[in-house]
């Protein structure tokens, strides 16, 4: 039974299709724009930007210039001039260079349709545009700055134009427009040759059975015509023997790739069960499609036409693998990919039952689904992240630093996302020559011109340092100080930083300044310099600390270093190995070992105190305490070499009518507790001038019901930054405290924001949106609650006093009731909520000796000020620790042990009760400890 043909519709159902062609089409668009510069791009993309950038002579001439070298590029220069062209209108972005990719793949699926429904039938033409929609391969290359896209477009539009004549149409109309889309199809990618080889088979069956030798010997003409200036470059590298990265490939594992990429994509794990069992059932639903008989007259010629369809390219690759390898993964086939869905939209037509739509419809729908999630939320599937490697470099190089690329076509990244031009960046060995010892020359002087060198470990595809001559000459002469690397599937995406100074010296170098700084238990501090001039503008400080060689291993491994101001904050902190075993030589008095400290966006300028302190692994222990090494003087970051980055908690900024910016919010935890506080640091950026002194926002924090739990309002940005300072352009970083009342419910809570300027409210919007409000929805919260504990302890000292109506001493353990002057009395308080506090009280443990008089206490919230009672619930059992200091002076002698809840506000103590008999000062007696 025939159940997808569709009889003469009204206008009804004209417009019902034509709306869900528009929806599948918008479907398409959301698919493809999400996520679309969350990733970096790959090496072939980062050769978009470079080409696109020349002038149209040098697109037109195919060269591709790196270094000392002049290559050919592989493809032809259509797309080139295109975005060319569209980076002027949409700017440099990688979502700018990708836009116009998904464009052409949201064009797609109105064509497809089209193409569907003349070939097909109305139902089977949505049905493939549908699967294209949702099809994680069109979703992939939608999201990559290359031409694969525009070829789809170009050659499914040149395809159609060849059925509507061999379908009766116009046979000089659309054969125009046919060589109007092939010839651009060809100019965008030279695979399409295959595909026009193949039609030139059907274009001659019909125009020879037209009679139309005349039309056949002009287009023939036509395209060889359009290979003629190509000739010169096709016949050298046809001959050239096998390419970089190159290798035969059997025409079984294209058909492979046809079913498995075209089904759902590159990022799914194929030796999985279930995928394998969904690639057989598309297998043969497409093969249902492509061999499967339908009645009427042009059942043969449209599977002909798309059995031609599917496989020119693939057969035109095979045979051309004979003469060298010429296919290098799925993309070289994406032109098949309409016949693909259009194939299968006929299988599922075909089908001669109406009860197996549903099972096939699942199949087709859930690789897409399996695919797709993994291609917007698991790592193990992301594309290469080059553009984390390139901002790691320029967020940790010093002002005197180089990059230096063991590949040098890596070095078309660098040019994209570079944000400091202060960096000198080149490769080696130089691009074309071979690695030899004018390499190791160049490698000399760079080490003797800059600090340190960065070096991008990918050795170069085309084995021009085979025997990694600029590694080992790194590793050989130079101190390797850290190493960084990102997730990457076409490259190493690993960075080695080396430190050029020597490593031994016999005594402080000159500018270095002098220090006397002693740990038990480490080494001495005899020196240190600053790698930067003051004030500081480099994100991150490079210093120089000059160790005493000593003879025996130091306990010490590690060194904590931090920038603290002249309040006593922490603006820069971090933890290095301090490794001096195996570095020592007899003629070596000093050991040199580099330090970087990062600097966090929004440090402001000013003066720091550079601090030390050694710790020791094995022991987790401090050794000794912080020292001061020096001042160090700093520049705001407005003044740094790049714009900084900052953290992003959202897809956009929150953008105000003012030109003030919330770029995005850094949530130090996950999650928070109720009665708990969540620091925020919120990443503030003015576009202009902020003339209004009295700016300020208010934040609301509405739970999962619509209900409002805080409300903080607070002038934008950090408290040391006067409105009238803001550096334009610049992010800066703002401190936000939530603290999450006790009794707040578990959940998601949103965030809402207004800017008030005096009484004024400054409208806003979310960067997705176009419209403003008074009040925008930015950022969220997650509130989870605490474990809930009702056991009872077993052996400890059980006590059962109430305390007001809700809470009760369950029972207590005092680790010991004799002590010394001096130690640290250890008790636990294990609290029962046997209802829900009213009010969030405080408790008190006094040690008390004669006359009343406290010597040591404790008052807080319980549990270390992490469970305010009004979040007790009904049932809840607390452990509630305490460690009470006893002064060194204490004189021997008995003392008590009271405990107690009160209100912090008014002072007022919960009455106390136990055995029916209230206490006295409504404080409980708890326990007595001996002072020897």
């Amino acid at each position: 039974m025939v159940w997808f043909r569709t009889p003469l519709m009204g206008k009804r159902s004209r417009q019902l299709i034509q709306l869900s062609v528009i929806l599948l089409a918008l479907l398409a668009f959301g698919l493809r724009v999400y996520h679309l510069d969350h990733f970096s791009f790959w090496q072939d993309e980062s050769l978009t930007p470079l080409r696109a950038g020349y002038a149209i002579p040098e697109i037109l001439s195919n060269r591709i210039v790196i270094q000392e070298g002049v290559t050919q590029d592989t493809h032809p220069p259509l797309y080139f001039l295109l975005i060319h062209f569209t980076r002027l209108l949409l700017g440099e972005s990688d979502f700018a260079y990708r836009f116009p990719s998904v464009l052409a793949s949201v064009l797609t699926i109105p064509l497809l349709f089209q193409f569907g429904r003349r070939l097909l039938s109305v139902r089977a033409g949505l049905l493939a545009a549908f699967l294209a929609t949702i099809n994680p391969l069109q979703v992939w290359y939608a999201q990559e700055a290359r031409m694969y896209t525009f070829l789809l477009l170009l050659t499914t539009a040149a395809s159609y134009a060849l059925w509507r004549a061999l379908d009766g149409g116009s046979l000089r109309r659309w054969f125009l427009i046919y060589l109007l889309f092939a010839g651009l199809s060809f100019l965008t990618h030279y695979t399409a040759l295959f595909l026009i080889a193949g039609h030139f088979l059907l274009w001659a069956w019909l125009l020879l059975g037209r009679r139309q030798r005349r039309l056949l010997l002009i287009g023939g003409g036509v395209v060889l015509l359009m290979i003629l200036p190509f000739l010169p470059f096709f016949i050298p590298r046809l001959l050239s023997g096998p390419e970089t990265n190159y290798t035969y490939v059997s025409p079984l594992i294209m058909l492979q790739d046809i079913v498995h990429g075209f089904g759902m994509g590159s990022s799914v794990e194929f030796r999985r069960p279930v995928i394998r069992g969904l690639d057989v059932a598309v297998a043969v639903l497409l093969a249902a499609g492509a061999l499967a008989p339908r009645t009427g007259e042009s059942g043969w010629k449209v599977r002909s036409f798309l059995i031609v369809y599917l496989f020119a390219v693939v057969t035109g690759l095979a045979l051309g693998s004979l003469v060298k390898p010429m296919y290098q993964g799925i993309r070289h086939i994406f032109i098949s990919a309409t016949p693909f869905f259009l194939l299968l939209a006929r299988g599922v037509s075909l089908l001669p039952r109406r009860w197996l739509i549903v099972p096939a419809m699942a199949v087709l729908v859930a690789g897409p689904f399996i695919s797709l999630n993994n291609l917007y939320t698991s790592p193990r599937f992301a594309k290469d992240d080059l553009r984390s490697l390139i901002y790691h470099i320029e967020e940790r190089a010093g002002e005197d630093d180089a990059v230096v690329y063991n590949n040098a076509i890596l070095m078309t990244f660098h040019w994209h996302y570079q944000r400091r031009s202060d960096l000198a960046v080149t490769a080696l060995p130089i691009y074309p020559y071979e690695a030899s010892e004018q390499t190791e020359g160049r490698l000399v002087q760079l080490a003797e011109e800059y600090e340190r060198l960065w070096f991008v470990i990918d050795p170069p595809a085309d084995r021009r340092d085979e025997g990694d001559l600029v590694e080992r000459w790194l590793e050989r002469n130079l101190a390797p100080i850290e190493q960084f690397g990102t997730r990457s599937r076409t490259a190493q995406a690993t960075v080695k930083a080396y430190a050029t100074e020597p490593r031994h010296l016999t005594s402080l170098p000159a500018g270095a300044h002098p220090a006397d700084l002693t740990w038990p238990g480490a080494p001495a501090l005899r020196g240190w310099e600053a790698d930067f001039k003051e004030p500081a503008t480099a994100p991150t400080l490079w210093f120089d600390l000059f160790w005493e060689n000593q003879e025996d291993a130091p306990r010490a491994t590690h060194l904590q270093l931090a920038l603290r101001d002249e309040r006593g904050n922490v603006w820069a902190d971090l933890r290095r190995p301090l490794v001096l075993s195996g570095t020592e030589r007899e003629d070596s008095a000093l050991v040199r070992l580099p330090y970087g400290l990062t600097l966090p966006v929004g440090t402001p300028p000013g003066v720091y105190e550079l601090m030390l302190l050694p710790w020791d692994d094995a022991a987790g222990e401090d050794l000794g305490a912080w020292q001061t090494v020096g001042d160090v003087t700093v520049a705001g970051s407005g003044e740094w070499p790049m714009t900084p980055l900052a953290p992003i908690d959202a897809l956009f900024s929150l953008q105000f009518r003012n030109g003030l910016q919330l770029l995005g919010i850094e949530k130090v935890a996950t999650h928070v507790r109720p009665g708990n506080a969540l620091p925020l640091f919120l990443y503030w950026q003015a576009e202009g001038a902020l003339s209004d002194p009295a700016l300020a926002y208010d934040l609301q924090v509405v739970g999962p019901s619509g209900e409002t739990w805080i409300t903080q309002e607070a002038p934008p940005g950090p408290a040391w930054l006067a409105p009238e300072a803001w550096p334009v352009g610049t992010p800066v970083r703002e401190l936000l405290g939530l603290l999450v009342p006790a009794d707040a419910p578990p959940g998601q809570y949103e965030l809402r924001w207004r800017l008030r300027a005096g009484e004024e409210v400054i409208p806003g919007r979310p960067g997705w949106r176009p419209w403003r409000s008074k009040r925008v929805t930015f950022g969220e919260i997650r509130v989870v609650p605490w474990p809930l504990e009702t056991a009872l302890p077993e052996g400890v000292s059980v006590v059962e006093a109430s305390f007001g109506d809700a809470i009760q001493l369950y029972g207590f353990d005092l680790v010991a009731e004799e002590l010394q002057p001096g130690d640290t009395m250890a008790l636990m308080l294990y609290w029962l909520a046997e209802d829900v506090p009213q009010g969030n009280y405080h408790v008190f443990v006094h040690v008390v000796g004669e006359e009343e008089a406290i010597v040591t206490q404790a008052d807080r919230i319980p549990v270390e000020s992490r469970r305010p009672t009004q979040g007790w619930r009904a049932g809840e059992v607390l452990s509630d620790p305490y460690a009470l200091h006893l002064p060194s002076d204490l004189s021997p002698g008995v003392y008590r042990v009271y405990v107690g809840l009160y209100e912090p506000d008014r002072r007022d103590r919960l009455p106390v009760v136990i055995d029916e008999q209230p206490q006295a000062d409504n404080r409980l007696l708890l326990a007595t400890i001996t002072v020897r």
